[in-house]
């Protein structure tokens, strides 16, 4: 029987070898955010030509890579390790609005149809309110990186999810759309009650359309006809390209690491979405659980250092051994639920999926420096 221990602490770097992407899942609040920016700067920092790719609309990771600003843009991080090293690393947030112009501008049949699509107000609704539409425009950035071939490794901070098609149903969903035509649907309403088999719902339709055209003095249905017609080469060109991105994710070349943290909620979520990754036919590979409650004696020590003259040393002691019974106490809830999850990671893998706990830092990753030590932890683990 395999040790339920063996992978406890190995680092990612021996899966890392013969990759190109890092693909990070897991639920929000875990610190996935933090730990793809440390890997990334880790790798970095060893020379590596790395691009790190954020879906979190918060800035955290620009400040803690020291960046001004981090947007859809590409920025070039500045770390005196990376220098050293004579890597680079790029760093982008996802702009989903941003981007999705962008590539309506690339592949538009011409600049002038691209035009039309950017004046139709069904476009502002079409791009900001596609569902998965956060995964699906990352997926996009993520087939450019490829295609160029310009990293050594790229890593991917994904949306909060529980289920594989959080992340990934969006290039299904408009491959589909393309596929069943549903933007002839879009161009005439009246058509989507037609194909339910109601040609007296879809005649109705057709008429209060027509009276809505009449009233508004609006051009509703040559607008949809227009938009439709416009946009079926984008979607079809974006689909194709999604697709690709998916089957990669499924390849040889990408890492799948989850991020966890180390309560029975969490464990519950990250078995939930591991499994629903692994029925999309994509494997998790390593698990991250992330902040765990730090040993009893460090939090003692630390008492100790930071006391206030004020305080007596009993009383100093006496307060120290009490942090010291309730760490202890949080650090035995944490290994009763990291033992079930690994319980259930020999169960699926048979000890194929390594594990890797991380305490929690002193503070909130707030720096450079902070984020390096994360990744570096990350590579190469260390023991308990």
């Amino acid at each position: 029987m395999t040790n339920p221990h063996a992978n406890a602490v190995r680092g990612l770097r021996p899966r890392l070898r013969g990759r190109r992407l890092a693909f990070f899942v897991g639920e929000g609040g875990v610190g996935k955010t933090s730990c793809a920016a440390g890997l990334a700067l880790a790798l970095a920092a060893e020379g590596k030509r790395v691009a790190v790719l954020t879906i979190d609309p918060a800035p955290r990771l620009g400040d803690a890579l020291g960046l001004p600003e981090i947007d859809a843009e590409w920025r070039e991080v500045h770390h005196a390790a990376v220098v050293a090293a004579g890597g680079r690393l790029m760093a982008s947030r996802l702009d989903t609005k941003t981007v999705f112009d962008r590539l309506v501008t690339r592949f538009a049949p011409s600049p002038a149809v691209a035009e039309r699509i950017f004046a139709s107000p069904i476009y502002a609704t079409v791009s900001g309110q596609l569902g998965g539409a956060d995964s699906y425009i990352a997926f996009q950035q993520l087939h450019e990186l490829l295609t160029k071939g310009e990293h050594d490794m790229l890593v991917v901070d994904t949306p909060p999810a529980q289920h594989a098609d959080e992340i990934l149903g969006a290039p299904k969903r408009l491959a589909k759309l393309v596929e069943t035509g549903a933007t002839a649907v879009v161009a005439d309403p009246a058509l989507a009650i037609a194909r339910a088999g109601s040609r007296f719902a879809g005649f109705t339709m057709s008429l209060i359309l027509k009276a809505i055209e009449r009233v508004t003095g609006s051009r509703l249905r040559a607008d949809l006809a227009e938009f439709a017609g416009s946009f079926q080469e984008v979607l079809r060109t974006l689909t194709r390209r999604a697709t690709e991105v998916t089957e990669t994710l499924r390849s040889a070349e990408t890492v799948v690491v989850e991020v966890v943290r180390p309560d029975d909620h969490s464990m519950v979520a990250a078995r939930t979405l591991r499994r629903s990754l692994a029925a999309a036919d994509l494997r998790v590979t390593f698990t991250v659980v992330n902040r765990m409650t730090p040993p009893a004696s460090r939090i003692a020590a630390r008492v100790h250092s930071d006391a206030l003259t004020p305080v007596p040393p009993s009383g100093t002691t006496e307060a120290a051994q009490g942090l010291k019974r309730a760490m202890r106490a949080i650090r035995e809830e944490e290994a009763r639920a990291v033992a079930a999850l690994q319980e259930s990671l020999e169960r699926e893998t048979g000890g194929g999926e390594a594990l890797l706990k991380v305490d929690a830092a002193e503070r909130e990753i707030e720096s450079p420096d902070m984020l390096l030590e994360l990744g570096r932890r990350i590579l190469d683990g260390r023991a308990d």
